[in-house]
């Protein structure tokens, strides 16, 4: 028998469609010179072109079917036109044969309106990844970027579904069932006359005969996703007091976008949204990290952003600057475990307000608290003593209260986290609580007052003794000073106040490019100013 063996694949030859013009045509050379020396083009031309792209264009592009406009020149016209704000490919495809610096840019290139809406979508997150790793590796071996201390801060940028599509699980089950019998209707008149079934459709509803499938096919995974958050609603809910348990009906999903997070916005405007994370170079203008994720809260994202920051940039920086919601125990242990030392504001421990014997009267601690507005004139609001009033003694592993009475572990366990995770706690209480005199500031439970212990509570003692400092609170007001440039920049010049593309790919993406457009122009600038120094 003859051995056979499998045909050898051939090497992938990529072609690309050749511009009109090179740099020799008339044309050309007549819009360069009606464009100024130090027009933002020239500098975002120069930018693509110290990039690597060739090494990886074979993992987004075949290498058969038809030519392809070449990346480099896509990539030129997305930076170009975020640059300006301008994130929709049709307006792009308008301002090819419109704007000089875009038909300068292009070399009189008129790629049509899917061409560039397929070179949006090639410029995957993956591959503006690869590109951020060539600008900031550049920029660290050139020593222009540091990163030996960094900011981390995240802003809510709205989604493209639209927030008047929320629906919940019964208006989902009643659209799915409706698109049931329209798509059977379809079925029937196909077979019969090979035509569109008569009758008046709802308005969402499509209206051809394909695009109800595919509205299906989106319903269906929207109800996957719904039925995901309602069960974790109903895990959190549980360990809520019945008092302020949220019924499930109030969880929707948008059914144009179900992978979005719903929250308010900037504008407190309910929606389906992402929370845009972003790691700034406090020493240098470069961006260190980014990352796009469905959450309305940056709680729990320290680590993941860790992970990316050094796989984006290499090695972390040794101080991180975050707000209050990066100061959990797990974000410690995080940044412990990476070397890295976190400055970040630490919450009070809530204290819930206790009405005065005046106003209360004999029976003031069995009754809830008076709304602020109506305590405002009968009595000042006084609060119960914060966990801080209590001095830990490390020795006999005890705290003492306001009052002098010791507090010992009662009992341990393991509380769970909203992201996920949980924490070691242990529970420390006296039986003295019953006959203190200031039990009526401490708390109005009959089993006395408890405090809670983190099994990791040192380290976030000595957060707090990072951020009393004095050096601590001089370093801290540099986070103000440049990653919240950069959101405001990204929002009002950018078009970062929502994403022109559905999914979070598409988000990622548009984040990758920001990223990438500001740390390739400063990069560029920065190499120039070297030059002019020299």
């Amino acid at each position: 028998m003859l051995a056979t063996t499998a045909p050898r694949r051939q090497a992938r030859r990529l072609r690309w469609i050749e511009s009109p013009w090179d740099e020799q045509h008339s044309d050309w050379q007549r819009l360069d010179q009606q464009l100024p020396a130090d027009h933002r083009v020239r500098l975002i031309a120069r930018v693509v072109d110290s990039l690597d792209l060739l090494a990886r264009l074979h993992d987004f592009y075949a290498g058969f079917g038809s030519a392809s406009w070449h990346p480099a020149l896509l990539l030129k016209l997305a930076l170009y036109e975020l640059d300006r704000g301008v994130l929709s490919p049709a307006q792009w495809s308008r301002d090819c044969g419109e704007l000089t610096p875009v038909m300068w840019l292009l070399r009189g290139a008129r790629p049509s309106r899917a061409a560039l809406y397929d070179a949006r979508r090639r410029l995957s997150p993956e591959l503006l990844e690869w590109l951020n790793q060539q600008v900031l590796r550049q920029a660290r071996a050139e020593s222009f970027c540091p990163a030996v201390r960094a900011s981390l801060d995240g802003t809510f940028v709205a989604a493209r579904g639209s927030r008047h599509h929320l629906l919940d699980l019964a208006r989902l089950d009643k659209r799915l069932a409706l698109l049931e019998r329209a798509i059977a209707g379809d079925d029937e008149v196909a077979t019969d006359c090979g035509g569109d079934p008569p009758g008046e459709r709802p308005r969402w509803m499509a209206r051809s005969p394909q695009g109800r499938k595919n509205q299906r096919r989106r319903y269906q995974a929207a109800r996957l996703r719904l039925e995901a958050k309602r069960a974790r609603h109903g895990q959190r809910q549980a360990r809520r007091a019945k008092a302020r348990r949220k019924p499930a009906e109030r969880v929707v999903v948008c059914v144009s976008e179900p992978g979005a997070a719903i929250g308010k916005d900037k504008s407190k405007v309910v929606r389906p949204l992402y929370d845009v994370q972003l790691v700034r170079d406090l020493d240098s203008p470069f961006l260190l990290g980014y990352g796009v994720f469905a959450a309305v809260t940056d709680a729990g994202l320290l680590p993941e952003m860790l992970t990316r920051t050094r796989r984006l940039a290499g090695p972390l920086p040794k101080e991180m600057l975050a707000d209050a919601a990066y100061a959990s125990v797990e974000d410690l242990l995080a940044c412990e475990k990476e070397g890295v030392t976190l400055y970040a504001p630490v919450k009070a421990a809530a204290t819930a307000p206790v009405e005065t014997a005046a106003v209360a009267g004999a029976a003031g601690l069995k009754r809830q608290p008076l709304p602020m507005a109506e305590a405002k004139g009968a009595e000042e609001v006084k609060r119960y003593y914060g966990k801080e009033r209590f001095v830990w003694d490390d020795q006999t592993r005890s705290y003492t209260c306001p009052a002098g009475q010791r507090l010992r572990r009662v009992d341990r366990g393991r509380e769970d986290r909203v992201n996920g995770g949980g924490v070691e706690v242990e529970r420390y209480a006296t039986k003295a609580c019953a006959s203190c005199e200031k039990r009526g500031e401490c708390t109005r439970s009959k089993h006395g007052r408890k405090i809670k212990r983190m099994a990791d509570e040192p380290l976030v003692e000595a957060l707090r003794g990072r951020m009393a400092s004095e050096p601590g609170k001089e370093l801290y007001k540099k986070r103000k000073q440049t990653i919240e440039r950069e959101f405001a920049d990204a929002r009002e010049h950018r078009g970062m106040r929502r994403f022109s593309g559905y999914g979070d790919r598409q988000a990622e993406t548009q984040v990758g490019l920001l990223v990438l457009l500001a740390n390739g122009k400063s990069l560029t600038r920065l190499r120039q100013a070297a030059t002019r120094a020299a």
